[in-house]
Parts: C-alpha cells; sequence; structure tokens
C-alpha cells in the first residue's frame, strides 16, 4: 500500500481505527502509507508509542488514556501496526506474511464439515492444544498455570525468540476457547481476543478475531495456510484421544441412543437428581434446594457422600460436586446429553478454570449409568401420562413458524383469554422492569391469579411465577420453552437452584394449551400488512452457509450504506459493552441524524439496536437475527426491559432491503 488513501483504508476497514486518529496521523503526522506507520516505531518502542505519541494527543481519548475508548484505539493501532509490519499479528508462531493475494480469516473463517470425530473430540482435542503448545507450534519455554477462570500459558516463539504470554479461556457450553495475549509491560490482558469456536449441524471449526469490550468482531489478518494446517493437526489429535486408553481421559461418549426421544432422556437424567433410588443402589436419600444448586446425600456401596449438583438447560449438562469436609472440590464431573447422534457423554473438568481434565476411572464406570436412563426414558415415552411431571413436550410443529410461534406466545401474554380459560374482563396486564405482571381470573375456579412472565427470546424461553398474597414471586416457576426442531415443552421447576420439579398439573390442559398457541400461531401468519409489525422473517437463504450469513450481517452493522439502507456521514465509536453508530438517513424528511447502541449476541446470534437520544439510551430494541431450519434472517422490535415484541411500523421494504444486501454478500463470501 503506497498511497495515502490506501493507509487510511488500511486503518479504517482493517485495523478499525477512530476517524479522528487517522486523520492525526496523515494530517499532523504527515503519514502517507502502511510503510510509513510500520517503520515510524522501533519493535522495542510501538506498544508505548502508538499511545503517547498517537491516542494520548486526540481528543476525546487524551483527556484519559487509561478509559475503557482509549485503550481500546490502543490495542487497535498496535495490532495494526503488527500487521503492517508482518502482514499477520495472530498465528505468531509460523513467521509467515501473507502475501498480496494470500486469502486471510478476515471477519471469520470456518473449516469444511468435520466427520472424522465429535463435537466433543474437538473440544479435548483444544484442550490438549492449550496445555500442549510445543506440539502445535515451533515454540520453547512451555508454562501452564491453572488459574482461576482461566489458564495462564507463557512461550518463547523460536522464528522471532520473542516471549508471548497469554490468557486462554474455555467456553465449553458456548463451543469457544478464547485466547488474550498478555501485555508484557503491564501484564495486562490487551482489548483483543483470538477465537476458535466448534460449531455443529454440520460439525466444523470457525476461527475469528473480536474485542473484549464490546464483543464485536474484527479483520482478522492471520493468513489462512497456517490455520488450514493446524485444524489438519486438532482432528488428528481427536480421532487419537478417545483411543489412546480405556480409561475415560478427557470424556467418553456412549453408542448411539434409539429408541427413546431427547426430550424424555433429558427428563430421566433430570429426574435422577432428585429421585436417584429409580437409577442405581442407593439409601438413606437426601435432597436440599439451594441457591443455584441441589444438594444431595446418599449412601451407596456402604458409602455416604454429598454432592452439589448443577444442571443447565441450554446445554443439557448436569454438573455433580463432590463436598469433602463441607467444601466443595476442585474437579467437577459432567453429564451431557449430545444430539446428532443421540448420546450421553462424561467427562471432568476443574472447577476452577473450566478446562478438561485427565479422568483415570475405567470408561465402563460412567457408561454403566446410560442404560437406567434409557430405561427410565422408554418408561416415559410408553405409558400415556396424567400429569405434566417433570415436563411434556408438543408433537413436532409443522403448521408455522418458529417466529410465529414466539410472537403468538407473546401475544397470549396480554392476551391470555386466547389460549387459557380465564375471564377476559378481569385481565390486568402490566410492564414493569424486566417481567410482566399479570393479574386474571380462572374461570373453572374462580382463583384469582396474580404472576410475573419473563421473556428470554434468546433462549427461546417464556416463564411465569405464580405471587403469593403478598404479591411477592414464589420459589417455584413454571417454564414454556420453543425448541427445534420447532416443538413446545412446559414443565416446572425451583427458582434458587433451577432444578425441575414434578409438576401435578393435569396433562390434558397443558396439552390444550399447546394447541392454542399452534391455532393462534397460524392465524397471525396467515396475516399481511405494509410494516414489519411483531417480526418480518426473510425466505429461505440458499447458497449461504450460515458462518457467511452472520458474517454479512456483522459487516453490515458497519457498513450500513453498503448494506440496503440509504444513509451518509456513518460514524462509529467502540464503547464497554457496546458499539455507538450515528447516520444520516437520507430518505426521511429532513435527513435526520439517528444514532443506535448496537450490542452483538454471538451465541444467540443476534445484532441488538437501541435508540439514543441525546445521552439516554431507549427502552425500544430492534433485533436482527439469524433463525434456522430453514436458513433466513428476521427483524423485529420489543422492550429492552421485559423483552416483549410490539408493533413496528416500519415499512416492510426497509426489512427486505436489508435481508437481500445481506444475503447477497453471504453469497459472495
Amino acid at each position: 500500500m503506497a498511497s495515502r488513501g490506501q493507509l487510511v483504508q488500511f486503518l479504517a476497514n482493517e485495523g478499525k481505527v477512530d476517524q479522528k486518529v487517522i486523520a492525526y496521523m496523515t494530517n499532523q503526522m504527515k503519514l502517507t502509507s502502511v510503510s510509513d506507520f510500520a517503520n515510524y516505531f522501533t519493535s522495542s518502542e510501538f506498544e508505548k508509542g502508538v499511545q503517547d505519541d498517537i491516542v494520548a494527543q486526540v481528543s476525546p481519548f487524551n483527556a484519559d488514556v487509561s478509559k475503557p475508548d482509549a485503550k481500546i484505539q490502543t490495542a487497535r493501532l498496535r495490532a495494526a501496526w503488527k500487521a503492517a509490519q508482518t502482514g499477520a499479528n495472530a498465528i505468531q508462531a509460523t513467521g509467515a506474511a501473507p502475501a498480496p493475494s494470500t486469502k486471510v480469516v478476515g471477519m471469520g473463517w470456518t473449516s469444511q464439515e468435520i466427520t472424522t470425530t465429535d463435537a466433543d473430540g474437538l473440544f479435548e482435542a483444544l484442550v490438549y492444544k492449550a496445555r500442549n503448545p510445543a506440539k502445535f507450534m515451533d515454540v520453547s519455554d512451555v508454562t501452564v498455570i491453572d488459574r482461576p477462570g482461566f489458564l495462564a500459558r507463557s512461550m518463547v516463539i523460536k522464528a522471532t525468540n520473542k516471549r508471548v504470554e497469554e490468557h486462554i479461556y474455555a467456553r465449553e457450553r458456548k463451543g469457544e476457547m478464547v485466547y488474550r495475549v498478555v501485555d508484557s509491560t503491564t501484564k495486562c490482558e490487551t482489548d483483543d481476543e483470538r477465537v476458535i469456536a466448534v460449531k455443529e449441524n454440520p460439525l466444523r471449526l470457525e476461527f475469528f478475531h473480536r474485542h473484549v469490550t464490546d464483543g464485536y468482531r474484527t479483520y482478522w489478518q492471520a493468513p489462512v495456510e497456517p490455520v488450514e494446517k493446524m485444524i489438519r493437526e486438532l482432528i488428528g489429535i481427536a480421532g487419537k484421544l478417545p483411543s489412546q486408553t480405556e480409561l475415560v481421559g478427557l470424556g467418553v461418549r456412549s453408542e448411539t441412543i434409539t429408541g427413546v426421544s431427547h426430550d424424555s432422556l433429558w427428563r430421566a437424567m433430570v429426574e435422577s437428581i432428585r429421585e436417584p433410588a429409580r437409577f442405581m443402589s442407593c439409601s438413606n436419600v437426601s435432597v436440599k434446594d439451594c441457591k443455584g444448586f441441589v444438594q444431595r446425600t446418599l449412601t451407596a456401596n456402604g458409602v455416604t457422600y454429598t454432592d452439589n449438583i448443577y444442571d443447565d438447560e441450554a446445554s443439557c449438562e448436569i454438573v455433580y460436586r463432590k463436598l469433602v469436609n463441607g467444601v466443595e472440590a476442585d474437579i467437577e464431573r459432567v453429564v451431557a446429553l449430545r444430539t446428532h447422534p443421540l448420546q450421553l457423554e462424561f467427562h471432568q473438568r476443574s472447577k476452577v478454570d473450566g478446562f478438561r481434565v485427565q479422568w483415570d476411572m475405567p470408561r465402563s464406570a460412567p457408561l454403566n449409568a446410560v442404560d437406567a436412563f434409557v430405561r427410565e426414558a422408554k418408561r416415559m415415552d410408553s405409558i400415556p401420562p396424567t400429569t405434566v411431571g417433570y415436563g411434556i413436550t408438543s408433537d413436532p410443529i409443522r403448521e408455522c413458524s418458529y417466529d410465529s410461534l414466539l410472537t403468538a406466545i407473546q401475544a397470549s401474554i396480554k392476551q391470555p383469554w386466547k389460549v387459557i380459560d380465564v375471564d377476559r374482563t378481569a385481565c390486568q396486564v402490566t410492564d414493569c422492569n424486566g417481567y410482566v405482571e399479570r393479574k386474571m381470573t380462572l374461570k373453572a375456579t374462580g382463583e384469582c391469579v396474580l404472576e410475573r412472565v419473563t421473556v428470554n427470546e434468546e433462549i427461546g424461553e417464556v416463564t411465569y411465577n405464580k405471587c403469593g398474597k403478598d404479591g411477592q414471586p414464589s420459589n417455584v416457576e413454571r417454564v414454556l420453552a420453543i425448541h427445534t426442531p420447532l416443538r413446545l415443552e412446559f414443565y416446572e421447576r425451583n427458582v434458587s437452584d433451577g432444578m425441575r420439579l414434578n409438576w401435578q398439573a393435569p396433562y390434558a390442559i397443558a396439552r390444550q394449551t399447546f394447541e392454542n398457541i399452534i391455532k393462534l400461531a397460524k392465524q397471525l401468519e396467515k396475516n399481511t400488512s405494509d410494516v414489519i409489525g411483531y417480526g418480518l422473517a426473510s425466505k429461505p437463504i440458499s447458497g449461504a452457509t450460515q458462518d457467511s450469513v452472520w458474517k454479512a450481517m456483522l459487516y453490515s452493522v458497519r457498513n450500513p450504506a453498503e448494506s440496503g439502507l440509504k444513509v451518509d456521514n456513518v460514524t462509529i465509536r467502540d464503547m464497554p459493552g457496546y458499539m455507538q453508530r450515528s447516520m444520516r438517513l437520507l430518505d426521511m424528511p429532513g435527513t435526520p441524524t439517528v444514532t443506535d447502541n448496537v450490542r452483538v449476541i454471538e451465541s444467540a446470534q443476534e445484532i441488538t439496536y437501541r435508540p439514543v437520544k441525546g445521552r439516554d439510551e431507549s427502552e425500544e430494541e430492534r433485533v436482527f437475527a439469524i433463525r434456522t431450519d430453514p436458513l433466513r434472517l428476521e427483524m423485529f422490535s420489543h422492550h429492552s426491559k421485559d423483552e416483549m415484541r410490539f408493533e413496528w411500523l416500519a415499512p416492510r421494504s426497509v426489512a427486505n432491503d436489508v435481508f437481500n444486501s445481506v444475503t447477497s454478500l453471504a453469497q459472495r463470501m
């Protein structure tokens, strides 16, 4: 890059550097090329130099270089300087700089479908790689230490003879291994992180770079070739780990389970927490609900022991932590339900940092529990239930979409008479901070019910908490969940520990509620208008992957003019936890300038926008999301405090223009 224009483009598009900083560098420092920037500092002074000589000279960052805004600019300039020096700052061990035509990771790079192992095998390999970097990179003098919440790793890169320090975070429930470089001078983490993510359906690995502060992806200059080599090595390790020993090691999966449903198998696993005698020979069982977990004591094989037990509905995972002298052990045992294919997986991990650890237990020991879970699940599937019990699931839903189903559930919250038998004239609904308060009278009994309803769209869950006579919520809540493949589920759980309970509500009434919700969803789906309304979905997307669609969505946020919106004067500011975007609307009367606070929810693949008026953030939140089965885009608007959707009066054409632009971009990626 030899011209000033190319330097500006490099800093803005690849470095994501603030325009004020770029203007200072080009106008005041007289830098005219990427080469000028690369040669302005030496390798020993650039880290402090970009802060003192550039960021500290530019308003508003010069007010306090320790504030998040200034730290972000400093981190980006450091990364840009490294990229200008070598062409790649992330795969440090290779010492390879990409040629101008070399493909780079960019906003994210995804592998081909992986068929020789499973998701657990890949994550085990990632753990192995984190603890044994010399088997994957040309490094020496490696030290690895378990710290609270992360793995601290230090090593010398042979190609540069430079010591690199990193903090590595294992986020297995999200399928992410996260690497953060530690500044050698301050010993603090930088504001950028590299992510290796395990994705399923189909199984694949994705590599990307993002800011810690706002969670937003950034352009990663790493060449793809070393990444592909790393993937081949990871797959090779993943294929070997399960067969190395007859011990559980870093994890073991059961054979594929057939003849039972996923939901029944999960309910059997949950049931085993409170009723272990149905699954194993034990006595003297006592169960106590605590805040965040169930504490269970029992006697088995002549030994009495106590576990603190945690469950996670979203990942279908149950965790057991044994108590020793009343204190939780540092190692936890994990039983997880996996899908595609349906299997049970067992492993141990460190409670301290979340990394899997070696389990020197014969594989047969945990696998012996599988038959008991399957037996109980088959019993549940074979006997027509009379009560909800540990949960009931609807038949697969094919008559309407996920979006219509969720909209119908939200409509039924404020108009409950549409799905349950209540006195319409006596219903009172109030929007509160974080929930909806609903008062209604049941026709069958005349009982007046006061409850709090909470919506969590990210995980497709609505909870109903019946309040006591004092108006305060109880410690029991009912849950209505939407699953994919599309179906509804009802169950009851304890609020303090999140564990399911044996709900004695009549099965027939719950089934009828399912039918009424589905009927309402079908009616809503037939309604059409010229506005986005309670939500609008694109046509099914073909010719693009889910990963490329997500990258196109992220690109569209920073580049709205190129993504279907008639705007100009776009400015971007990275803030703690979100990104602030301002732009002028060219097709609105008076061409007003609007500002939004934008947040990225990587796990749910949603981007949210909250309008900013003056210094205040609106409670209105617009959502741009990916949906699957089939792959499509959706837009809707809801209240940020209680996540209740409301009618969005923007023309459907606005959303459709964005859908078409993002889809076209994704198809070219």
